[in-house]
Parts: C-alpha cells; sequence; structure tokens
C-alpha cells in the first residue's frame, strides 16, 4: 500500500470513529536504502496540509532516525545522566552514602528503551558508561582513578554494561512469558535468530567458546 494510500485509509477510519488527526502535530519519515536515497518522495497531505519531512523525531521518549542508528537516543540519555547527576550532587552530598546509593538508582539507571539498542557506535556507548562511573564516582567521593567495577560491585550496585544486560533479559524474559500470540509467533520464528536486534541481545548476553 502507497504512502498516500495509507493516510487516505487513516483519514477515512478517523472519520468512521470520530477521531481527528492534527497535521501540525505530524510529521513523515521515510526509511531507505543508502541504494534509494536520492529517490524523489512526492509531499504527502493530511486535511489539506503538506506534511513536514524530518530525518529525527522524538517518539514516546525515544528519539528514531531515519537511518536507524541508536546514536542519537543513546546520547540523549547520557545527557540526562549528567543532568540529573548533577542535581543530586549538588543537592545530596551531605546524605548517608546509602541514601545516595537509592537515589542514584532512582534518578540514573532507568535506562528506557536501552533494550532496542543495537546498532551505534562504539564511542556513543563508551560516553554512557563515562557518564554512569563519573556520576556515581563524583557523588560518592571516590578519585578518578578509583576502579569502576570494584566501586560499583563493592556497593552491591551494577555497572552500566551489567546494568543493560539486566534489562535485556528482563525484556527477553518477559517476551518470552507473554501470551500474545504475535510475539509468539515471533519469538517460534527465524526472526529470532536472523535479525539485528535479536542477534545483538544475544551477543550481549551469552559468551561463545570454541
Amino acid at each position: 500500500m502507497g504512502l498516500s494510500k495509507l493516510l487516505s485509509v487513516c483519514s477515512e477510519y478517523g472519520i468512521e470513529h470520530d477521531i481527528k488527526y492534527n497535521s501540525t502535530k505530524s510529521n513523515v519519515m521515510i526509511f531507505s536504502c543508502k541504494k534509494l536515497k536520492d529517490i524523489h518522495i512526492s509531499n504527502l497531505l493530511l486535511n489539506g496540509e503538506t506534511l513536514p519531512r524530518v530525518s529525527k523525531y522524538k517518539y514516546l521518549g525515544r528519539i528514531i532516525t531515519d537511518d536507524l542508528c541508536d546514536n542519537d537516543d543513546i546520547s540523549r540519555k547520557y545527557r540526562r545522566i549528567y543532568t540529573q547527576g548533577n542535581a543530586l550532587i549538588r543537592k545530596c552530598y551531605i546524605c548517608t552514602e546509602s541514601v545516595k546509593y537509592t537515589l542514584f538508582k532512582s534518578y540514573c539507571t532507568s535506562l528506557y528503551t536501552c533494550q532496542l539498542w543495537c546498532c551505534y557506535r562504539a564511542e556513543s556507548m563508551r560516553k554512557l558508561c563515562v557518564a554512569y562511573n563519573n556520576v556515581f564516582r563524583f557523588l560518592c567521593n571516590e578519585s578518578r582513578d578509583c576502579s569502576a567495577s570494584y566501586m560499583f560491585v563493592s556497593r552491591g550496585l551494577p555497572t552500566c554494561k551489567m546494568l543493560i544486560r539486566q534489562f535485556f533479559y528482563s525484556f527477553l524474559t518477559c517476551i518470552a512469558k507473554s501470551g500474545n500470540a504475535i510475539l509468539q509467533s515471533i519469538m517460534n520464528s527465524d526472526a529470532l535468530y536472523t535479525s539485528p536486534l535479536c542477534r545483538h541481545w544475544q551477543k550481549m548476553l551469552y559468551v561463545y567458546s570454541y
């Protein structure tokens, strides 16, 4: 189905069910391979107004780009860690150690949608881990040269990569236990082994020895 036809169907569906689509809040993003990047795409209309074409859009808290890379979303997260971490360091420096740990877990360990990160530069993930380590280091008045792994493990907290693996495992467990027919079809199909996202999950969760 073409894009114009799809928008027409959506418009008819909205009229039938009394749904009003806001053209000022709607955008068009086109995902295309490199071989078709120069192809001309006609303007798309909704309620008689031309929809703007964007290469990046924030949807439900996640940044989506037309090249399907996750670098911008990871950048969003480590900037947020620095913002919230600096506020904790400034306001809670006199708190006890246990209170600092609780605040850090509450404000800096929620890596929302990290389960969907599979296409990114190593530098982006390195910056995320550095932000995670630095905030906790300054919050607990640790020296810059202290071991990040020891700093977290000695306090019973996960390192950044451990935290991401925990999110991966919890997400996969929820999918495996779900009774949704669509999810079960995906879990029982070849997509579990061939999709880039699933291959990334396996790479992060399992170590193969030969």
